[in-house]
This record gives C-alpha cells, sequence and structure tokens, in this order.
C-alpha cells in the first residue's frame, strides 16, 4: 500500500539536495506518494540522545569508563549538535571521537503518524496512515499481482498476448469498485484488457 509521506531530516543541505535530485526514483522504490527533506527536528517532535560505543571506549578508558559514559549519557540536544559538528566530545580529560558515540534520534511523541528510525546522522520519518485512496490503490496493486502471479504460472513471457476476465459473485463488493475506479492502472500495469 501507498504510504503518504517519507520524511528525511538531516543538519547538511548538501546531502537534503541529493535526496531531493533522486527524489523521482525514491517516491518510486519507496512506494510513497511525497517526500519532503528538513534540517529541523523539532518541528517532528524529535531529539538527539547520546550513547556510549561500550566496546570501544570501554577497552580504551578502563576505570575512567563509567563517569565517562554518564556523561555521555547525559548529554543535551543542543550539545549532541555540537559533537556532529566538532567531530569529537572532550569531558573528563578524554577526548573522545563521534565514531566511538551512538547519536540515536528520540521521539518526544509529538507527532504519532510517524515511524522513525535513524543512522547516526540522519533520520528518516515515514508517515503511515494511509487514506481510503491509497488502500484502493493497494488493493489494485494485489490485483496485478495476482495476475502476474497467474502469468507466471502458465509459463507466459511479458511479451505473450493475454486476456483476463474476472468474476465477482456481488457486484457491488469493494474489489469490484476497485477493479472499476482503477481498471486503466490495472490494464497499463498488465499491458492487456482487464
Amino acid at each position: 500500500y501507498p504510504l503518504p509521506e517519507l520524511v528525511i531530516i538531516h543538519q547538511d543541505q548538501n546531502y537534503l539536495s541529493d535526496i531531493v535530485s533522486l527524489e523521482k526514483y525514491i517516491l518510486e522504490e519507496m512506494n510513497v506518494r511525497k517526500i519532503t527533506v528538513s534540517t529541523d527536528k523539532v518541528k517532528y517532535g524529535v531529539s538527539l540522545k547520546a550513547e556510549p560505543d561500550h566496546k570501544t571506549l570501554g577497552a580504551r578508558l578502563k576505570g575512567d569508563f563509567k563517569a565517562v559514559t554518564q556523561a555521555i549519557k547525559s548529554l543535551s540536544d543542543e550539545q549532541c549538535q555540537n559533537v556532529i559538528s566538532q567531530g569529537y566530545l572532550e569531558t573528563l580529560g578524554h577526548k573522545i571521537d563521534i565514531s566511538e558515540i551512538r547519536l540515536i534520534f528520540q521521539s518526544t511523541g509529538a507527532n504519532e503518524k510517524y515511524e522513525a528510525h535513524s543512522d547516526n546522522d540522519v533520520l528518516i520519518l515515514l508517515d503511515v496512515s494511509p487514506d481510503e485512496e491509497m488502500m484502493n490503490e493497494g488493493i489494485a496493486r494485489e490485483i496485478i499481482n495476482r495476475i502476474q502471479k497467474l502469468r507466471k504460472k502458465a509459463h507466459l513471457v511479458p511479451t505473450d498476448e493475454i486476456k483476463v476476465y474476472y468474476s465477482l459473485s456481488d457486484a457491488n463488493n469493494e474489489i469490484s469498485r476497485v477493479a472499476n475506479t482503477h481498471n486503466s492502472y490495472i490494464e497499463n500495469a498488465i499491458k492487456a484488457t482487464f
């Protein structure tokens, strides 16, 4: 089923410009209607939180590890932003490289309609609240999928000419309605009369 929006949050405008240049491809591959790029994570109810990389820091810091871990965990959103821009953190007499810290985006609960995932400096929010039209398109895609599976089962190649017929016992059901309203979309995809 298609979804309404994909939001990409990153602090580097060049990164976001690269995303915009790939917009058509991303829309098609991700099956979303709209891509929004932003540097404003607050607008979407998101803040940064820091976690130490226990394996690398534990081996390097030995006895100071516990105190440094607490200092890293207590970083505010603004301090996490500073770590990103500087590339390191100085705390308790130790220089901690950004590669030794995991920066995690956390939702403040301000926007319930988004599912979030991050990979250090980039945050992806996916609007998971499809409307009725998108649900109908999902059903049309399922019809197409079933037809293509039948083609494959019959050992047909895409250039083989086919005719597709369907019959429903209840002409007023949802599948019938979607088949009628999305007829040209289905015919375009299967390259045959439906």
